[in-house]
């Protein structure tokens, strides 16, 4: 989110910020749109007091407040019209806590955030950096999960009911199920609690299918259920827990590997500000890849040695099979149109 009056008096470093997130364009829409709700505010309050008239008024009076109510009610439409045109130009602006908590965002740049946390979709958010960004900035984030299917957030942490990790506990008016992948339907038997499984959401938001697409829309949509195709867990209060994509998963020798559960641990060591973990091949063997972004402290450390103490950091807390084999630092993950990691594309380069 972003602190406007901070943005109003130094707009430069915020929208710097923003266009390396490819919002330049819609900071400077918000901006423009906060501009003109600011103008609208005193003339409203100024026409409000205007409305007020001591002892028995005149003609004359009544006449002018006539023409005032007429003016304010124009007045309080325009502000209304510039308000939801600020609003909606605040939405199209990505929330950045991965830049201003893991990659050594300037100190000048911190306005971009509010204290009072925000609420983020789209991208699961790892403990260790949510831990790492309410620490520097304070307050708390709710972060929570919704989709395109459902049209809404269904799931979410919320003031007063936060734990970190999770992406909190089911929204009033939905209903969640984690089931086997090979699932059929709805009715499947429900995975226990701490077991992962591919989540199904019900509620009445839900659409009614994918536009032109009707085998897709026949594997997702079960009426008021949507199958997700993510996989989670739930523990036994409720929290749900994000564990990735059922088409992230590989195999190395026989046995799943969730690139997420790899990534979390990787997050939790000081020098790491994003990875992603993808599968590569050593003579027709799959194993997990690493491909690393340093933070600013990190970046000075010898490579081959910073490579082989985060392999044993793996080592030491996941199974064997899944700690990293190769290691890749570089400057910057790819990002695809909504900001998320490109693993598609790390895929493909890895193959080509």
């Amino acid at each position: 989110m972003i602190d406007l009056r901070a943005a109003r008096n130094d707009p430069e470093p915020v929208r710097a910020a923003l266009a390396r997130r490819g919002a330049g364009e819609a900071f400077d829409e918000l901006l423009a749109a906060d501009e003109r709700w600011r103008v609208f505010v005193p003339q409203v309050d100024e026409l409000r007091s205007r409305q007020k008239l001591d002892g028995k008024p005149t003609p004359e009076q009544l006449e002018q407040l006539r023409r005032t109510k007429d003016e304010l009610k124009a007045a309080e439409d325009q502000l209304a019209a510039a308000e939801a045109a600020r609003d909606a130009a605040l939405a199209k602006v990505p929330n950045v806590p991965h830049e201003t908590a893991a990659d050594g965002f300037r100190d000048e740049d911190a306005i971009v955030v509010r204290e009072w946390g925000e609420r983020r979709t789209g991208e699961a958010l790892p403990e260790h950096l949510m831990r790492r960004f309410t620490a520097r900035f304070g307050g708390q984030v709710y972060d929570g999960i919704g989709s395109a299917e459902m049209f809404h957030i269904y799931c979410s942490n919320r003031p007063g009911d936060v734990k970190p990790g999770s992406l909190g506990r089911v929204v009033t008016g939905y209903e969640l199920k984690i089931l086997a992948e090979d699932a059929e339907g709805p009715g499947a038997p429900e995975m226990a609690p701490g077991d992962i499984g591919v989540l199904w959401v019900k509620g009445d938001s839900v659409a009614h299918g994918y536009f032109g697409d009707r085998d897709k829309s026949w594997k997702t949509f079960h009426g008021h259920w949507c199958r997700t195709g993510d996989l989670f867990s739930i523990d036994a209060q409720g929290y749900l827990y994000f564990q990735g994509r059922a088409d992230d998963l590989f195999k190395v020798g026989g046995i799943f590997v969730a690139p997420r559960e790899v990534e979390d641990c990787l997050l939790g060591h000081p020098a790491v500000s994003m990875v992603a973990v993808i599968p590569a091949e050593d003579q027709g063997l799959v194993k997990p890849k690493a491909v690393i972004v340093l933070r600013p402290e990190a970046r000075t450390q010898d490579r081959a040695s910073l490579a082989s103490e985060l392999k044993v950091h793996v080592q030491s807390r996941l199974s064997k099979h899944k700690y990293p084999r190769w290691i890749v630092f570089v400057d910057d993950l790819p990002k695809n149109d909504r900001g998320k990691v490109d693993k598609k594309l790390l895929k493909s380069r890895e193959t080509s």
